[in-house]
């Protein structure tokens, strides 16, 4: 396990009945992060917010760091350690998600765009460039490209890979 640290990418697992998804954000320092959060009622809408840790998580209980090669590739996922107050207890790593993304890992390195890695205070200085910025869109510009984005100058989600991949193994079966 390891530390939240300023400028890593996270990410909260969440369910929402009927399947669940992982929420990405930047962590700015004192128990903040800046993502995406609902703008009203319309979970569709977003605007870019730097909120505390405790409503990122928004009750999820894992919580996990996003590691990255010096090219920008995302290499490792890490449980992470949450700081007392904001759940109390270490969080278990589930090693399938490190291995179903060390295998996407090794794909986008040999077929995906690369970027670059950005330090921690450039991440936080380029997710700060965007707060209040609306425009978060599930398949094109999500809290995964946003958070990847300021780490890595390339906007990519391997949520909607993944499930981009799946709707097409779907498509030549029928």
């Amino acid at each position: 396990m390891t530390a939240i640290n300023f400028g890593d990418v996270i990410y909260v697992e969440r369910d929402c009945g009927i399947f669940g998804y992982k929420h990405f954000g930047i962590c700015s320092g004192n128990r903040k992060v800046i993502h995406y959060t609902k703008d009203g009622g319309d979970a569709f809408d977003g605007v870019i917010r730097e909120t505390s840790l405790t409503r990122f998580l928004d009750g999820g209980r894992n919580c996990y760091v996003c590691l990255f090669d010096s090219d920008g590739t995302r290499r490792n996922v890490e449980s992470a350690i949450l700081p007392t107050g904001v759940i109390g207890a270490a969080i278990r790593s589930q090693s399938a998600v490190g291995i179903l993304l060390g295998a996407k890992a090794i794909y986008d390195l040999i077929f995906g765009e690369r970027g670059k890695l950005y330090s921690p205070k450039e991440t936080v200085d380029r997710a700060r460039s965007r707060l209040g910025e609306h425009g978060y869109n599930l398949l094109l510009h999500n809290c995964e490209h946003f958070a990847v984005w300021c780490k890595t100058g390339v906007e990519k989600s391997e949520q909607v890979d993944e499930l981009l991949e799946l709707v097409a193994k779907a498509a030549i079966k029928s």
